[in-house]
């Protein structure tokens, strides 16, 4: 009864704290994800040789004043194939394009960028690179406050077959997104 107590004081306890009492009743923290997406590598002029862009390319938004730079990398290795060169070749823009997707190397939701804000390739590849659709799916680490309410909701699992015992069952399993 102290510990269930302990969690209505969730706002004034430390993270650390919180987490150790949660445990005490089999819950976890959910943690911050990444934000996934797809860039495109392009060249206005065409390539002569067949070019790899291996998983783990680095890619970014610019820093400016009010942003801090976003850093991605690709999920995947992408080959360019001279001898396919004109199927990369976008005639609405007059580059050659290729496709790639991507995660953020950090979790949050401050990882969701904008269309046309990833614009920087920090690893060495002839190519220049844009998101043409923003980033989506990353947010940040669960509250002390989302925490303790989910936990006290685990408490009302025990009231199998009821609605309430589904809810408090399903918000305790840290993939399930309320």
């Amino acid at each position: 009864v102290r510990n269930a107590q302990s969690i209505l004081n969730a706002s004034t306890m430390s993270s650390q704290d919180l987490d150790k009492l949660v445990a005490n009743f089999g819950v976890t923290r959910k943690t911050a994800t990444t934000s996934n997406g797809t860039i495109i590598f392009y060249s206005a002029t065409q390539p002569l040789a067949d070019i790899d862009i291996p998983v783990g390319t680095t890619v970014a938004t610019s820093p400016s004043n009010n942003n801090q730079q976003i850093v991605f990398v690709t999920s995947q290795t992408v080959r360019f194939l001279v001898a396919f060169e004109s199927s990369y070749y976008n005639p609405q823009t007059g580059y050659w394009e290729i496709p790639v997707n991507i995660q953020s190397q950090n979790g949050g939701s401050n990882n969701n960028v904008g269309a046309f804000t990833i614009n920087q390739v920090l690893t060495n590849l002839p190519f220049q690179v844009i998101n043409r659709i923003a980033t989506t799916g990353a947010v940040d680490q669960e509250s002390n406050i989302d925490l303790a309410t989910r936990t006290i909701n685990s408490f009302q699992g025990n009231n199998k077959g009821t609605k309430t015992g589904y809810l408090g069952t399903a918000l305790i399993q840290p993939n399930v997104l309320d």
